[in-house]
């Protein structure tokens, strides 16, 4: 199955003297932003996924909001890759898994004392 990649907006067309005429216009809703801020304080990180299928209206709902989701100048740099094939999905658990690994051993190395003599 694919789904249509959204033409990318190019900003907002107002201009800042325009939004600061009536700041209060671009405001959200209180309730909006009540409801904002408790998705982000009841988040949580996943580490374990259920091995089935995901429903493909809501497949759709996360992609368009993933698509929605800010970018510099809406650019959108991400791409999104859908893995439907289990040992597939798992390789790419262990490829990422290998990367992330090795990245922190990259940051987190040791520098030795004669990497750096001294003046």
């Amino acid at each position: 199955m694919t789904w249509p990649r959204p033409v990318p907006l190019v900003g907002d067309a107002s201009s800042a003297a325009e939004r600061g005429v009536r700041p209060d216009a671009w405001r959200f809703l209180a309730a909006d932003r009540a409801a904002l801020y408790e998705v982000m304080r009841a988040r949580r990180d996943v580490r374990q996924f259920r091995p089935g299928p995901v429903p493909d209206d809501l497949f759709e709902r996360v992609l368009a909001a993933g698509h929605a989701a800010p970018s510099v100048g809406h650019s959108q740099p991400w791409r999104f890759l859908v893995v439907d094939e289990p040992p597939l999905r798992e390789r790419a658990v262990q490829l990422a898994d290998t990367d992330r690994l090795e990245d922190t051993g990259r940051r987190a190395a040791p520098v030795a004392a004669d990497d750096h003599p001294s003046p």
